[in-house]
């Protein structure tokens, strides 16, 4: 994840919603993941968007 990343910019996760419908979901690293594991935020993504999620440590932030 860190791979491609310029100095100094924290890692992303970007999530997209192909669908007519908003959706709710849970996006989550598992616990023995290097670095993010356990990180994990519920989200919820309108029709036809993407959304960019910040990852410091465990938290996942809506950017």
């Amino acid at each position: 994840m860190v791979d491609g990343q310029a100095d100094g910019k924290p890692p992303f996760l970007e999530a997209h919603n192909p669908t007519m419908r908003p959706i709710t979901t849970r996006l989550s690293s598992p616990p023995s993941t290097p670095r993010f594991g356990g990180a994990a935020a519920t989200v919820t993504i309108s029709a036809g968007e993407s959304i960019r999620l910040t990852i410091d440590g465990k938290t996942l932030t809506v950017k």
